[in-house]
């Protein structure tokens, strides 16, 4: 009986982490479109830490979505769920809350 619990338990951790992941990679970003990245205002230094914490962590697991394609409002939650998968601080979840959405 105790093995069955795990096993679901198991099973609904799995399919839970499947289906966040899948909120994010809804719109990419590939080569043929590095503008949608260009910054319209110029990068502060903390801008700049965000792109790069954005860049490295978030494109290690899938391709990089596109800042303009998610509201501020949506972009809170898409970090929040993606932080423990990034491995990310709560500072620099900020850092890239800013830089994602500077041109929002």
């Amino acid at each position: 009986m105790n093995k069955m619990v795990v096993l679901a338990l198991l099973t609904v951790g799995l399919v839970s982490c499947n289906a966040k992941k899948a909120v994010v990679e809804e719109t990419k970003i590939n080569e043929s479109t590095p503008e949608l990245l260009a910054p319209m205002i110029p990068l502060t230094a903390e801008l700049s830490q965000g792109k790069t914490v954005f860049e490295a962590k978030c494109n290690k697991c899938h391709d990089l979505p596109v800042p303009s394609h998610y509201t501020k409002e949506r972009w809170k939650p898409i970090l929040k769920v993606m932080q423990g998968a990034a491995k990310i601080s709560d500072e620099e979840r900020e850092l890239v809350y800013n830089y994602v959405t500077m041109n929002l």
